[in-house]
Parts: structure tokens; sequence; C-alpha cells
């Protein structure tokens, strides 16, 4: 009696527990087809969104690129003027060394040989001025000589004045060296900020060379989600037919654990094990022998 009951224990165990599994089949089968819809729209929507955010940010990398371009052409464009800056200032320190060597050394040497001649040429001035007077002093011979400046005068008036040139040109002479030093400074230095510009631009063409790879990238993954958004239903369709396949499967394992527990439960019927064909072959031949 106590066998009985637990033999029909079991039985019921497993009849509640395929029950279970065969309910959940069904409803596994049912839920997969009702909200197969809602989960294609939802996919279709997630598609869409990430296809939008990709797109925005493909042109912003457009835009960035762009702007990218327009920098490297300004830079451009200063990199030209400082290099023609450059060679405007070479050209103004050539003149400068030029112009400061004739301005220190042929000028002034000029100034100061005028100056020289002048003199000479006032005392020699001073000497016919006198020997004119002399002779306009001559009743018979009546000369009328009585400049109103004598000539020595305005000689040595003229050497005179020419005596601060000398200085002022020496002191032009070393304004002129110290603009040209301090050109050349201005020009390293313009060289120096030109090769700096130089390489400037080529991390801005290799940040736009990642900038086109990651657009190339975008422009993959869009046209792959394009037809993954074009394929949504046939992935669908094979998911939910796959998963219903699934369920099914289940469930029809259920439906054999339910039969298997029913025929238990009832007990007019043996359980066939599947070594029980080879167990009574070898009774039979047993008894046989015996």
């Amino acid at each position: 009696m106590k066998q009985k009951f637990s033999i029909r224990l079991i039985a019921n165990i497993f009849i509640i527990l395929s029950s279970v599994g065969m309910l959940f089949s069904l409803a596994g089968i049912v839920g997969t087809w009702v909200y197969k819809p809602n989960l294609q729209k939802s996919l279709f929507s997630f598609v869409k969104t990430f296809q939008q955010v990709l797109t925005t940010t493909d042109e912003g990398i457009t835009v960035l690129d762009r702007t990218l371009e327009t920098t490297r052409s300004n830079f451009a464009t200063i990199q030209t003027t400082l290099d023609n800056l450059d060679v405007t200032f070479e050209n103004i320190v050539v003149s400068l060394d030029s112009s400061s060597t004739l301005v220190g050394d042929d000028l002034r040497q000029t100034v100061i040989d005028s100056q020289i001649a002048l003199n000479s040429s006032a005392t020699t001035a001073r000497i016919i001025d006198r020997t004119l007077s002399i002779i306009a002093a001559i009743p018979l011979i009546g000369a009328n000589y009585q400049p109103e400046v004598p000539l020595h005068t305005s000689l040595e008036s003229v050497a005179t004045s020419l005596g601060e040139i000398p200085d002022s040109l020496e002191e032009i002479e070393q304004s002129m060296k110290a603009t040209s030093e301090g050109l050349t400074i201005l020009q390293s230095n313009l060289g120096q900020l030109s090769d700096d510009l130089s390489g400037f631009d080529q991390d801005l063409l290799d940040t736009q060379l990642v900038l086109r790879d990651y657009d190339n990238t975008i422009q993959d993954v869009l046209e792959n989600l394009d037809n993954f958004h074009k394929k949504i239903p046939l992935y669908m369709l094979v998911f939910s037919v796959g998963l219903t396949g699934t369920f099914l499967s289940f469930g029809i394992a259920q439906a054999c654990i339910l039969m298997f527990g029913l025929a238990y439960r009832q007990g007019d019927k043996q359980i066939v094990y599947l070594n029980q064909p080879r167990q009574e072959e070898e009774e039979t031949t047993l008894e046989k022998e015996i």
C-alpha cells in the first residue's frame, strides 16, 4: 500500500510538472507571436535612433573637417606672409648694412673732407679778400670791392655748420646697425614661427586623416544598419519561428512526460525500460537451457 502511494505521488509530480511545462510552452508560443509586432517596432525604433545618432556624428565630423581645412588654409596664408616678410626683412637688413657702411664711413668721411676743403678755401679766400681790399683802396685803380659778407667768412660759416654732421652720421650708423640687428632677430623669430606653423599644419592634416577614417567607418556602419533595417521583418520571422519550434519541442517533451505520468499513475500498464527487451530475451534463453 505504501509502495502504491509512492508510485502515485511520483506520477502526480510528473503530471503536474509536465502540465506546467506544457502551459509554459503554450504561453511562450503565444507570447512570441503576440509580442512580435511590438518587439519588431521597438527594434525599428532603436535602429532608426542609432542611425540618427551616427548621422549627427557624421555631420559633426564633416563640420570639424571643414573647420580644420579652413584653419589649415589660414595658417598657410600666414606662413606665406611670414615667408615674404622673412625675405623682405632680409633685404632690409642687407640694405641697412650697406647704408650704415655708406653713412658711417663714406658719407662721414666725405663731410669731413668737405669741411677740411672749406677751411682751406676760407684761408685762401681770406688772402684773396685782403688782396682785393688793398687793390680797391688804390685811388688810381678805382675798384669797388665792398662785399657785405666776405667770402672767407661764408666759407668758414659753412665749414663750422658741417662740424656736427660727422657725429650725427656716426649716430645714424649706430642706429642703423642696431635696427639691422633687431630685424635679424625678428627675422629669426619669424622663421621659427613659420616652422612651428608648418608642424602644426602637419598635426592638423593627421587629425583630418583620422576624422576621415572615422567618417568612413560611420558610413560603413550606416550602410550595414540600413541593410539590417530592411531585413528586420525577415530576421524577426526567423527568430519567432525558431523560438516557436523550441517551445513546441519543449511542449512535446512535456506531453510525453505527462503521458508517462498518467500511465504510471494508472498502474495497469508496465513501464517499459530500454533494457527490458534484452532482459526478457536473456530470461527466455535461460529457461530453455534449464
